[in-house]
């Protein structure tokens, strides 16, 4: 996770897209954290907090990984196989499925997150 411009920068190892866009979607949805994702950081926007930070990750942490899920764009579905005979909401909750990975998610759970400011 990283932040941009001179906000504080919580140093995590990656874990991958598919944790950073599960952990990226439950940040932007239960705290409204406004962040950006890709296959190697989570991007908080410079007007967040640290203390915001901080107090995301350790409600992240606490809650069950199993039920977190990551946003799916909706032009994703475009590319599975027979989406044109499939309902969009099943679409979408496939396309959460295969994409989430607990493992990765609770690996970096237990790390430990170190802030510096750039």
């Amino acid at each position: 996770m990283t932040a941009q411009s001179s906000s504080p920068v919580p140093m995590v190892p990656q874990h991958g897209g598919r944790a950073n866009t599960t952990i990226a979607n439950e940040l932007g949805t239960t705290r409204g954290i406004r962040l950006q994702h890709d296959n190697f950081t989570v991007s908080f926007t410079p007007d967040t907090a640290s203390k915001q930070i901080e107090s995301a990750i350790d409600e992240l942490r606490s809650r069950d990984a199993a039920k977190m899920r990551p946003a799916i764009d909706e032009e994703s579905i475009d590319g599975l196989k027979f989406s044109e005979c499939v309902l969009k909401k099943l679409a979408i909750e496939l396309l959460r499925e295969r994409l989430v990975d607990f493992d990765s998610i609770m690996d970096l759970f237990n790390k430990r997150v170190k802030f510096l400011t750039a």
